[in-house]
């Protein structure tokens, strides 16, 4: 339809959807590296960014003038764009200073060229099934500390409760910025993951926009790390003295709370036991909820380590912490990729606009699995494992019914490892 005004029933494309909030990514990012760039002109340049706590108890609640505005700018262009019957959710909701700005432009199709997307059909939706959800400055505690390379701009859009369409502003490629630095130079990583109610896959598209500007931050792949993982198992079954230069990776933030601390435990449990991996699980520690997801789904990272060889995590764990805004875009991408995202207990995210009363919180953590972890069958094991433990079940409330109660595939699953161990005296247990 030629309006930019559309009503609850109307259709509206995903293709234009996602192109606008690439636009409006953009100028979210503008808005960060401003506020970075003018502290940085301060004459004081260890002077933190100024900043208050919206709970003084949780140092991840910190909010700046950057998220404020950033939010301003993306809601402003996509409520003038597209009216007041797309549903809206920000995380600074409810601060009079992230209020949508009136007077901001339109959003436009062609900030990029969109090569990919132009190659898949489009999809259609009904406006009224759709709620984009805006994270304007995801890791602002890392941003506050100058831990550039952990932030992120998110926006997200889910139709019908599940994520379609995932936007991840980088808006520090480099990981820093300097008094000279352009606020216009940041990069923007887009995914459309669309299936019909049957499940069928209808449209799939993965894309970074101004990926020169990330340098050599794209050359880790996860999908090259797991052809040389698979190679070395082949190996290591022909021959004991078979050497792994190759780890596990899993990525998480620095929460010490006992419910995070119990799922790296099962998931270093489930990589202990599996021969593909002889080397120990690496543990990364990363900020960031976007971040880890977006390192899990595409390896790209705008830290200054990633011109090193490290390669980049295979799956990502968050606790109870994270809401919608934080995880609807980066699943759209990890989606787009090949990944999956669950809940610790294998149920899919919810991303639903009546959860608001609950604070949109994702209350039984996230489990974040690139596409060789699923294609192997390691996220399954993962859930599996979180669904047995005892401490966790309590932890989230689960309750019995939904436990995985199967003794027959445990009791195959001990004796295999069993006769594994008794035949091959070399491969011990490692200690849990």
């Amino acid at each position: 339809m030629s309006t930019s005004y559309f009503d609850k029933d109307d259709l509206i494309s995903l293709k234009r959807l996602c192109k606008h909030c690439v636009d409006a990514c953009i100028r979210g990012c503008k808005e960060i590296r401003t506020v970075a760039k003018r502290n940085r002109m301060n004459e004081n340049t260890n002077e933190k960014i100024e900043h208050t706590f919206k709970d003084e108890n949780d140092a991840r609640s910190a909010l700046t003038e950057a998220d404020v505005n950033a939010q301003s700018v993306i809601i402003g262009a996509l409520t003038n764009s597209y009216g007041s019957h797309l549903n809206i959710v920000g995380e600074e909701d409810g601060d009079a200073n992230a209020r949508p700005k009136k007077d901001e432009q339109k959003l436009k199709e062609c900030c990029f060229e969109f090569k990919k997307m132009d190659e898949v059909e489009d999809v259609e939706v009904r406006v009224g099934d759709l709620v984009v959800f805006v994270d304007p400055v995801d890791g602002t505690r890392e941003f506050i500390e100058e831990r550039y390379h952990n932030c992120q701009c998110l926006i997200g859009v889910a139709h019908k409760g599940k994520a379609v369409v995932g936007v991840v502003g980088i808006p520090f490629p480099k990981g820093k910025i300097t008094k000279e630095s352009d606020v216009e130079a940041c990069a923007v990583v887009y995914g459309i993951f669309y299936e019909n109610e049957d499940g069928k896959n209808v449209m799939k598209v993965l894309e970074t926009c101004n990926e020169e500007l990330l340098g050599r931050a794209t050359t880790a792949t996860t999908e090259q790390q797991h052809q040389d993982q698979r190679q070395q198992k082949k190996q290591r079954v022909s021959s004991e003295t078979t050497t792994s230069t190759s780890s596990y990776i899993l990525a998480t933030g620095d929460s010490k709370s006992k419910a995070l601390r119990t799922a790296v435990e099962k998931i270093t449990e489930c990589i202990n036991e599996d021969d593909a991996f002889p080397n120990a699980l690496e543990h990364i520690i990363t900020g960031g909820a976007g971040n880890k997801i977006l390192r899990v789904s595409t390896g790209i990272s705008s830290s200054p380590s990633s011109s090193k060889t490290t390669n980049p995590p295979d799956v990502a764990l968050m606790h109870m912490g994270t809401c919608a805004w934080d995880t609807a875009a980066p699943e759209a991408v990890l989606l787009a990729s090949g990944g999956k995202i669950t809940d610790l207990f294998g149920d899919r995210l919810i991303y639903d606009a009546s959860n608001k009363s609950e604070g949109y919180i994702n209350k039984r953590g996230v489990l974040a699995s690139n596409k060789a972890t699923v294609e192997s069958g390691l996220h399954s094991k993962f859930v599996q494992r979180m669904k047995k433990s005892q401490t966790l079940l309590t932890l989230f409330g689960v309750a019995a019914s939904e436990r995985n109660d199967d003794e027959e595939e445990n009791k195959d699953h001990r004796e295999k490892k069993n006769d594994r161990f008794q035949q091959k005296t070399p491969f011990r247990e490692q200690p849990s």
